[in-house]
């Protein structure tokens, strides 16, 4: 969609010129863009590929289903080829340069917000499609072979010997019963701190839910374990959120881990790269 086609769009439907088209593009599913009018500030979503349609779907599908729940931009116009919402004033969390305290106060509130967000039961697991639905009736149907195929990803890029990949195997074969479990929740998937928007040092809004899954509560914390590894924040987020099962949480972010390495050291994110693969390192206990 080019800037002709989106002020054609603005004109017709919402009666609006658009006289500025800022790219916020950041993830590789969808193009992002701010559009600012004489009376208002929009963003505008589409594709970046056809074959990316389903997350765009699923986009759709969760702001629509967490709108009562907890705080996401509002939805203006929805097409199948493209969608308007509301657009969400203040910075991305991960772009702020914050207190430790107001951090701890954020990551509290985030994790009651997580707690409201795990409400809506599904039936099945994996993605959802472009009806809404999971793909999968056993978890292990999807993640078997996606951990299969994030092992020999990971293999490959040489940064582990032959014998850490093994013990890397082992301890999720150890480990599998978790694939048994039946519990399926409503997940955004991607929740880390460029998908929350942070405004006077408070939540406004959690946006992106374009890898909406069905699946057991934990696999949602794994990005904010993660990413907060080697400080207390996550200890905040649970207090905010309540009991969690950190061995299932731990063999979930080894499993996110996998293919999250290959893809760093593919896109040169060296910092993120080191980080996660300390991460990884500790949490199967390879020296």
């Amino acid at each position: 969609m080019n800037k002709k086609e989106i002020i054609q769009i603005f004109e017709s439907k919402l009666n609006e010129k658009p006289i500025q088209i800022i790219d916020k593009s950041k993830g590789i599913d969808q193009i992002v863009k701010i559009i600012k009018t004489k009376n208002k500030i929009y963003i505008i979503k589409f594709p970046k590929y056809p074959n990316f349609k389903e997350s765009f779907f699923r986009e759709i599908k969760g702001l629509e289903l967490f709108k009562r729940k907890i705080p996401v931009p509002k939805i203006i116009i929805k097409d199948k080829n493209y969608l308007i919402q509301e657009y969400l004033s203040g910075e991305d969390l991960d772009d702020l340069n914050l207190s430790k305290k107001d951090l701890q106060k954020i990551y509290y509130s985030l994790g009651k917000i997580t707690r409201k967000m795990h409400l809506i039961k599904m039936r099945g697991f994996g993605p959802l499609n472009s009806k809404g639905k999971p793909k999968f009736k056993k978890l292990k149907n999807y993640l078997d072979k996606d951990i299969n195929k994030s092992l020999l990803k990971l293999s490959k890029t040489k940064i582990f010997s032959k014998k850490q990949i093994g013990e890397i195997k082992k301890y999720f074969e150890d480990r599998k019963n978790y694939l048994d479990s039946r519990e399926s929740y409503l997940l955004h998937l991607d929740l880390d701190a460029y998908n929350i928007i942070i405004e006077n040092k408070r939540i406004k809004g959690i946006i992106d839910f374009g890898d909406l899954f069905a699946g057991p509560k934990m696999i949602d914390l794994v990005r904010i374990y993660i990413s907060n590894y080697y400080n207390r924040f996550f200890n905040d987020f649970i207090k905010g959120y309540g009991k969690v099962d950190l061995e299932e949480i731990r063999y979930f972010s080894l499993w996110n881990l996998s293919w999250r390495i290959p893809h760093y050291k593919k896109i040169g994110k060296i910092k993120k790269l080191n980080h996660t693969i300390k991460v990884l390192k500790d949490i199967v206990g390879i020296n």
